[in-house]
């Protein structure tokens, strides 16, 4: 898959952007995300799937929360799910998910 490294390890873009989500994640939440591409034209340009390609971490089964998301230290938040643990580090733009089964990470910025 795009973005595929060694040993199960995945680097993309919109990594930090689910983890983020993940973290403040509740019942009802939907993720969403659109393209903004210099070829698109109009107001497709700001909020449109011009462009949209399906990343890894949308077919990952995260399963349910294990409790809400808790701050480790300042700007970096962490939650554990029935399949995958999750960190994202708002000062420094990084994020970490780690799935559980299959082994595999998807790493932002780091």
């Amino acid at each position: 898959p795009a973005g595929s490294g060694a040993g199960g390890e995945f680097n993309t873009s919109v990594t930090y952007s689910v983890a983020a989500f993940l973290i403040v994640q509740s019942d009802y939440s939907y993720y969403a995300v659109s393209s903004v591409q210099p070829s698109c034209e109009g107001l497709a340009r700001q909020w449109s799937d011009c462009g949209y390609l399906w990343h890894d971490e949308y077919d990952v089964k995260y399963g349910k929360p294990l409790g809400a998301a808790k701050q480790i230290s300042k700007g970096v938040w962490t939650r554990e799910f029935q399949n995958a643990i999750v960190m994202v580090d708002e000062v420094r733009s990084t994020a970490n998910i780690t799935v559980l089964n299959p082994p595999r990470q998807f790493l932002h910025g780091l």
